[in-house]
């Protein structure tokens, strides 16, 4: 069953990492019924990438639908002119590096994705200097017996 978004809620400008992952694909399609998504996401290689690209093929759609290809560890991100020139009002920070057993193979890809990637998430925060943006990270753990 689908939630309806009420009419009266004030459309926002919001910043989604990882709009091309399954949990963040599915909450811009979501989102973007109601707000302007500026959608972040790296394509890498580690799921199917063509998935990823037909994911971003229907969010691209939207005319409220901003892409800005990259990783999240990247420090210019906070640079970037898409991100300068708009007002964000949310940030939603939805990128991470995947898969546990990987983990134990690079734990240090895991570092620099999952805690460097958000402390970059964190800089744009501060930049904007906007005091009501607010910043979300979800974090999701699936157990497995």
């Amino acid at each position: 069953m689908e939630r309806k978004i009420s009419k009266t809620s004030k459309k926002m400008n919001i910043l989604l990492t990882g709009c091309a992952g399954f949990i963040g694909f599915h909450l811009t399609k979501f989102l973007l019924k109601q707000h302007k998504i500026i959608g972040i996401d790296n394509l890498n290689t580690y799921y199917d990438v063509k998935l990823k690209l037909d994911r971003m093929k229907i969010l691209k759609s939207h005319k409220n639908f901003l892409f800005i290809k990259s990783d999240i560890q990247n420090k210019n991100l906070v640079n970037n002119l898409k991100i300068k020139k708009t007002k964000i009002d949310c940030i939603i920070n939805l990128a991470a590096q995947a898969g546990v057993r990987h983990s134990l193979i690079d734990p240090y890809s895991y570092i620099d994705s999952n805690v460097m990637g958000q402390l970059n998430i964190l800089e744009i925060a501060k930049k904007k200097k906007n005091k009501k943006t607010h910043l979300c990270k979800l974090l999701i753990s699936i157990r497995r017996k």
